[in-house]
């Protein structure tokens, strides 16, 4: 299964989106109610509008922390190991921001990055809209974007840019996420996003980020009224995001495909599997039974040792 056939699944199970298009049939059906009742009545409204109370979705930065210095950049993610306790999630906090909340036109920031042209980031922001929600980019225009950027979506600079903006729901951005993510990089249009992609590939090299993107990659990735991932997206994004560096994660996958041991991959055994890759040799010689790995490492691992006999 690709990225982008996890996408469009989105587009039939994923209940915010189903609440999303709920949402914009309550807003036209609600025009028209009011058309019918002013024409009925003597005095008419010139300017009568329909408005839906929502909550907009403030980017938050829960488990991620910034890196403000430029030490091992080209340090591969091996070389550090994650002080994180396997279970501990959300436990830092990531801020480039000022403490206090500024304000541009509707939408609240977390940050104000005076480089950067706003209208020129809402223009672009609705190039790629779904007419029928206008402040949500659909799983069609983001892939759009992508492809604007010249990035497929199995490339892991989609999901770098994904945690930049804070994007919630995977295939899927909102406008605050649009804005928080352009400030972040400091870019209003395309081409001044294409010549970030040095910086983009720079978090793909530096050990503390990539951790960061990767426990970010979980709640991203799932459905949202689920808390599980799917087996299919998981084993894509392992591959996208660890299998060029961890050959371990090729044969993980194919134990995960063979046996079948479970159909969805929980947050332990997420989170379990980095400091796995990260700790554990490829002979798998230093693997401990007797530690607190999720039964579904300890079935690979034996898996794997009967492989090698």
């Amino acid at each position: 299964m690709s990225l982008k056939r996890s996408w469009d699944l989105y587009k039939t199970t994923d209940y915010y989106y189903i609440q999303r298009q709920q949402q914009h049939q309550e807003i036209t059906m609600g025009a028209k109610h009011s058309s019918m009742t002013h024409s009925s009545k003597k005095t008419k409204r010139s300017n009568s509008n329909v408005k839906l109370n929502q909550s907009r979705t403030t980017a938050t930065y829960n488990g991620y922390q910034h890196q403000s210095h430029q030490q091992s950049l080209k340090a591969p993610l091996q070389n550090t190991i994650s002080t994180h306790n396997k279970d501990t999630i959300n436990d830092t906090t990531y801020s480039i921001s000022p403490p206090e909340e500024q304000k541009l036109g509707d939408i609240n920031y977390k940050y104000i990055n005076n480089k950067v042209n706003e209208e020129a980031c809402q223009h672009l922001f609705n190039r790629y809209a779904d007419p029928d929600t206008p402040d949500m980019i659909s799983p069609e225009g983001t892939q759009n974007f992508f492809e604007d950027l010249g990035l497929s979506l199995e490339d892991v600079l989609v999901i770098v840019i994904a945690w930049k903006m804070q994007s919630e729901t995977m295939g899927y951005i909102t406008k605050d996420e649009w804005m928080t993510g352009m400030n972040a990089l400091g870019v209003d249009s395309i081409d001044k996003l294409k010549q970030k992609r040095n910086d983009l590939e720079a978090v793909v090299h530096n050990s503390d980020e990539m951790k960061d993107v990767y426990r970010y990659t979980f709640g991203y990735a799932k459905n949202k009224d689920q808390k599980c991932m799917d087996i299919d997206v998981a084993c894509v994004l392992w591959t996208i995001m660890m299998g060029q560096q961890f050959p371990i994660v090729e044969a993980f996958i194919q134990f995960l495909q063979e046996k079948k041991p479970v159909k969805v991959i929980n947050r332990d055994q997420w989170q379990s599997f980095l400091e796995f890759v990260l700790t554990v040799s490829n002979d798998l010689s230093d693997y401990d039974e007797m530690s607190a790995w999720p039964v579904l490492l300890d079935e690979f691992v034996e898996w794997k040792r009967e492989q090698q006999q």
